[in-house]
This record gives C-alpha cells, structure tokens and sequence, in this order.
C-alpha cells in the first residue's frame, strides 16, 4: 500500500494521531465518568449542568490569551504536560472513590481543569502537525486526525458505560487515568519544536497584538473562520432540537434518537476517510462551498422528512459532506499562518467556534419554541446556505484571482 515513499507519514506524526486518539477516547470517557459521578452522588440533573459550565466557562476565559505562551513553548512538553496533567486529575479522583470521598466538589474543579487544559491541547495539536508532515501530507494527516478523533469520541461514552456496569465507577475512573498516561508518553516523544526562538520572542502584549493583526488583515482567514462558524452554529441548533425532532416530530424513542446521532458520526468517519482522496482534480472552494451548501439542505431535508428513515439518509449525508469543508479549511489556515503565530491564530479560531456554540444552543430554544421544530431547523439550513454561498462566492474569487496571478 505505502510503496511510494512520499505516501509514508514520519514516525513522529503516527506519535501524534495515536495520542490524539488516545486523548479523544479519554476526554469523552472522562466526561461520561464525571457526569456519572455527579449524579450517582448528589442525584441532581442539575448539577450535571453546573458541571459542563464549569468545564466550558474558564476555557472561553483563557482561550484568547493563550497564544502567545503557546507560541513561545516547546509545542511536544505542551502535549506531554497537557496529557498528564489530566491524568493526575482524574488520579484524585480515583482516589477519592478508593477512600469512599463523596465530593462532588472536587468532580467541578476537574471539570474545570481539564477544559482549561483542552484549550491549550487542541490549538497545540494544530499548530504542530505542519512541522510534522510535508505541505502535500497535510491534508491526508488533518483527515486522518480527525476521523480518529470522531471514532473516539464515539467510542468513549461506550466504553465508559461498559466498565460501569461490569466493575462499577473504579475501571472507569482508572481507565481514564492510564489512556492520559500513556497518551503523555507518546507526546514526550515528539520533535521539540518551538514557534519563536528565545531571541525572538515578544512581550504576551505584543504578540497578542501581532497575532490579531495578522489575522484581521487575512480576509481569506476571516472568511473561512465565519464559514465554519456558522456550520458550528446550526450543529449546536441541532444538538438542542434533535432529541424533540425525533420523538415529537417523528414519533420514536430514544433508541432511534440514538441511531440519528450515529448517523452524522458514521457519515463524518467515511467522509473524513475519503476526503484527501476524493479531492483529486476538483477545485479546492467549489468542493468546500458545496460541502456547506449541501449541509444547509440537510436541515432543509430534515424539516421536510416523513419518516426516521428519511432523517437518517440526511444526517449521513450531512456528516460525509462536513470534514470536506473543516478538514480543507483546517489545511489552509496550516498553510497560511507562519509559525511563530500559528498557535496564537489557531486559538482564536477555536475561540470562536467555542463561542458560537452556546449562541447556537439559545437560538434553537427560542426559534423551536417559537416557530415549531421543523420550521427553525428549515431556517437554520437556509441561514447556513445564505452566508456559505456569499461567503463561498467571495472565496472561489479570491481563488480565481490568485491563480491568475500566478500564471
């Protein structure tokens, strides 16, 4: 299979994807394992909501300065520091179970810890994969990354279920803290690789200036950034309104709800998968443009479907169509953005898609409650197609015109 050797990915970046897998599989087991606890210990949904707050707020807090110490570190010990921080964490906690400690409280401060954590582990990863593979690998790398990170994210609440019901909380905690374990010692052996050198390093106000004035003035980036957020916007309306979509609307129960679920996660795996090799002779914005155009009619598709069976197709197709636009988009921002910058850039992307998320979650309320399920997820998929093709039609622009240039 791998007889060209412009095919073989480097040693270090199969370090990289098996420990971003590893800490996909530990990250959504971690959180089933601490919704669980919550719960079994004080038996209040509402404290599984405190929870997530507590998981999500201080992340959004820290996100925007992070960057430039980011960009100042040695990205590998960021990884390695990250993965075994959280280890420790949930060490505490396993220990907390062994001694028979009910405290719920130290469940928030590790809810807390490891969100922090994971808004400095995701833009790390990002910006540290351009160092690894070659320009031509990259998209090949990112889709790989992200289809195990999908596959993980899936596997995770399973697995956890599973060790619940088998040995009880002590296998799920422990499992969690020997996946981060070993998730840090596949980072520890990583390249060392800085984005500034000692010398060049600027004050963390200097360099937050320098790294949004670079992005500002990159409207292809802004551009992109909106894209994506507007896809990250009508996911979360979806998160909220699918649950009452498939019972009210379609008439099922959960274990269908589950299926629907399954089948943007199943149709995200193929397309990821498929996504380097699918894009062969195809002009990069027509195929991002029509990845987005094509989810927005999945909404659409929604709101018109009869049947559980309809709703599925469309949640398949949705998930094949969507790393065609976050894989490529992920690769051009790689491309772009030079390294000094590169994590303090990436942060304020995540940043955004973080952002939009709740803002998403509160629209879905508000258009279900007031216009009806199938209405508000018509709407939503015509917003996405909206701004995709006035956005997409600014970006095959731009394209058009920088190869023109260039020839």
């Amino acid at each position: 299979m791998f007889h060209n050797k412009e095919r073989v990915m480097p040693l270090s970046f199969y370090r990289l994807w098996v420990g971003e897998g590893i800490s996909a599989l530990a990250g959504s087991w971690g959180t089933m394992a601490n919704a669980w606890l919550v719960f079994h210990w004080t038996g209040s949904t509402t404290a599984i909501g405190t929870m997530w707050l507590f998981y999500f707020i201080p992340s959004l807090c820290i996100q925007w300065g992070l960057g430039p110490f980011l960009d100042r570190w040695d990205r590998a010990r960021i990884l390695t520091w990250c993965q075994w921080s959280r280890s420790a964490a949930f060490l505490i906690i396993l220990g907390c179970l062994f001694f028979q400690w009910e405290a719920a409280g130290l469940l928030y401060l590790v809810a807390a810890w490891t969100g922090t954590i994971q808004a400095l582990y995701t833009p790390t990863t990002q910006a540290l994969l351009p160092a690894l593979v070659s320009k031509e690998m990259l998209t090949r790398a990112n889709a790989r990354i992200d289809a195990t990170f999908r596959v993980m994210n899936m596997a995770g609440p399973v697995l956890g279920g599973w060790a619940v019901a088998v040995a009880g909380a002590e296998l799920n905690v422990a499992g969690v803290v020997m996946f981060y374990a070993f998730g840090g010692w596949l980072a520890s052996g990583l390249p060392s690789i800085r984005g500034r050198k000692k010398e060049e390093q600027l004050s963390w106000k200097e360099a937050i200036r320098e790294g949004i004035h670079f992005f500002s003035r990159d409207s292809l980036l802004i551009c992109l950034t909106v894209l994506m957020a507007v896809i990250q916007w009508a996911v979360a309306v979806l998160l909220v309104l699918g649950l009452p979509y498939v019972t009210m609307e379609l008439g099922h129960n959960t274990l269908a709800y589950g299926w629907f679920l399954a089948g943007y996660s199943s149709g995200y795996l193929l397309g990821s998968l498929g996504v380097s090799r699918w894009m062969r002779g195809q002009p990069l914005p027509a195929v991002m443009i029509g990845a987005n155009v094509i989810g927005g009619l999945s909404f659409i598709g929604l709101a018109l479907s009869p049947h559980l069976g309809w709703a599925l197709v469309m949640e398949v197709m949705a998930g094949v169509c969507a790393p065609f636009f976050h894989v490529l988009s992920l690769r051009l921002f790689q491309e772009r953005v030079p390294s000094p910058l590169m994590a303090q850039v990436f942060s304020l992307r995540v940043l955004v898609m973080r952002v939009v998320m709740p803002v998403g979650t509160v629209a879905a309320g508000w258009m279900g409650s007031a216009w009806g399920i199938r209405p508000a997820l018509a709407l939503t998929g015509g917003v996405v197609i909206m701004i995709t093709l006035v956005g997409g039609g600014w970006l095959a622009a731009q394209w058009l015109r920088k190869s023109s240039d260039s020839s």
